[in-house]
């Protein structure tokens, strides 16, 4: 005998319905050896699975015989079960709130996840639905992209509204991008402080963009303004964008501002000049040219990652890179100079000898060594801005840090000399303006992380607090005056209320 089949007792004559006939009831044995027989467990007779029957009711096994079993039949089934078998079978209705929920739940997953309508038409996304919910009928394409999306669409902006209305102040992010190098458009998101001192930085629209003039930016930045009620009363605007002339200019035909320049972006413009020094830029050619060789040959590829075995390297690839984005050129020459010994050494292989490909010469690895150093700070930076949240406050002491180790001269050679006096002026200059200084000054002493200002020279540092501190207590002052009028205002109410009550 299996001593792995349980034993069942026959259920009992009063139990009438159907599902008996393939279930019984589970004994137990104590410690004492007394057989016990369970009532609120029946174990199927076909599987030996056991489904709980705690209330009496044999839904759970008519749900188990019709899910594991289908082969069985019931016929005349209907009289002796409470439920007819055919509603175990019948979908959800469509205005339930179990199929409501759901729905819901899949707009909500094409939305976050940024999902086409049209998954819900893939086979493995019915079979998954299918699993979890035989009774839910998935609606069509059309209903989620017609209902089901513009329905939460009206409800997040509808709570986004409101945080809006709450905050004292906003600022906005402005980027222009392009689909298919056909298609641009402007995407103008907020940013702001909850009440809870959470920030938010709700995507509010994005529009196409056909005419590339400042007017028809201003447009849309104004339309945007209106459409989420942005103004605020003796309260600016400021806007991050790239460095763009036309978006720069619709800032300010919008009567935005000020206007900030976005600095992963002045750091790319600085970067990139620095890059297209002529040393330099020959230097990343030839790097670029073996990496290419080695991504494109199979047995090259194989040979280099023989010798990376051999020397006990990295076993790294080679980084291409990409011209117009200058951290993937720094990875490019870092992973090089990291990789330098193995690459040597498989150049020289007889098999992989190639008169198109020139190895690097002493000379080629020092200005490869001293590209890693001028734009080290640079990666860095770029690093922490795009990990982190970042805010204006970071601005200025970070492009000071940048343009003081721009000055350090350690004996170096004329190249790097070179690209630090490109990136030095290219940043110099940069958010000098005095309004927009004075501003960054600000936030920069309202961040904890920079509040000693450390960057500025003493007499500044100075200014900008006793211009903040007169700046925070009329603004307390304004609070307290509003409250008082506030308070006279509902005293005249309560006055006029009493006297024309007794009246």
């Amino acid at each position: 005998m299996d001593t792995n089949i349980p034993e069942i007792e026959d259920a009992p004559s009063s139990l009438k319905s159907v599902v008996w006939k393939h279930f019984g009831l589970a004994v137990n044995y104590t410690n004492s050896g007394q057989r016990v027989v369970n009532r609120r467990m029946a174990v199927c007779r076909l599987c030996f699975t056991e489904v709980g029957c705690l209330t009496g009711s044999t839904s759970n096994l008519m749900s188990h015989l019709l899910r594991h079993h289908p082969f069985l039949s019931f016929e005349n089934a209907q009289s002796q079960h409470r439920k007819p078998i055919s509603a175990y079978k019948q979908p959800h209705a469509a205005g339930s709130d179990r199929a409501a929920a759901i729905t819901d739940a899949i707009g909500v997953f094409m939305v976050t996840d940024m999902r086409p309508c049209s998954v819900v038409e893939n086979m493995g996304f019915k079979r998954m639905l299918n699993v979890l919910d035989p009774r839910y009928k998935v609606p069509t394409r059309e209903h989620f992209s017609s209902a089901v999306v513009p329905s939460l669409y009206k409800q997040t902006r509808a709570v986004v509204i409101y945080e809006l209305s709450a905050a004292p102040s906003v600022a906005l992010t402005v980027e222009e991008w392009t689909l298919r190098a056909t298609e641009s458009y402007l995407t103008v998101t907020a940013h702001y402080i909850s009440p809870d001192w959470e920030m938010k930085s709700p995507v509010l629209q994005t529009r196409p963009v056909y005419e590339y003039k400042s007017t028809n930016y201003a447009e849309k930045l104004k339309e945007a303004v209106a459409d989420w009620s942005l103004e605020r009363p003796r309260c600016t605007i400021p806007v991050t964008s790239d460095n763009a002339k036309n978006i720069v200019s619709a800032v300010g035909e919008a009567g935005l501002g000020p206007q900030i320049d976005c600095f992963a972006h002045t750091i790319n413009l600085a970067a990139q000049k620095a890059t297209a020094v002529s040393k330099v830029s020959r230097l990343l050619g030839k790097i670029r040219r073996i990496a290419s060789y080695f991504h494109r040959s199979t047995a090259a590829a194989h040979i280099l990652l023989t010798k990376q075995e051999m020397l006990e390297v990295s076993k790294q690839p080679l980084v291409h890179d990409v011209p117009s984005r200058w951290i993937s050129s720094f990875d490019m020459v870092e992973r090089y100079i990291e990789q330098q010994v193995a690459v040597q050494s498989a150049l020289t292989e007889k098999g992989l000898k190639n008169k198109d490909i020139v190895s690097l010469t002493d000379k080629d690895i020092a200005v490869a060594e001293g590209v890693i150093e001028v734009l080290k700070p640079l990666r860095i930076i770029a690093t922490i801005i795009t990990e982190s949240t970042p805010s204006v406050s970071m601005i200025l002491p970070l492009k000071t840090r940048i343009l003081k180790s721009m000055e350090q001269d350690d004996g170096d050679s004329a190249t790097v000399r070179e690209m630090k006096a490109v990136i030095t002026g290219n940043l110099q200059d940069r958010y000098s303006g005095d309004d927009l200084q004075d501003f960054l000054h600000k936030c920069t002493a309202l961040d904890p992380r920079f509040k000693s200002l450390p960057h500025v020279v003493r007499a500044c540092r100075q200014r900008i607090y006793d211009t903040l501190t007169k700046e925070i207590l009329a603004n307390i002052e304004q609070q307290d005056n509003a409250q008082c009028h506030t308070a006279r205002s509902i005293n005249v109410w309560m006055e006029d209320h009493r006297i024309k009550t007794l009246s």
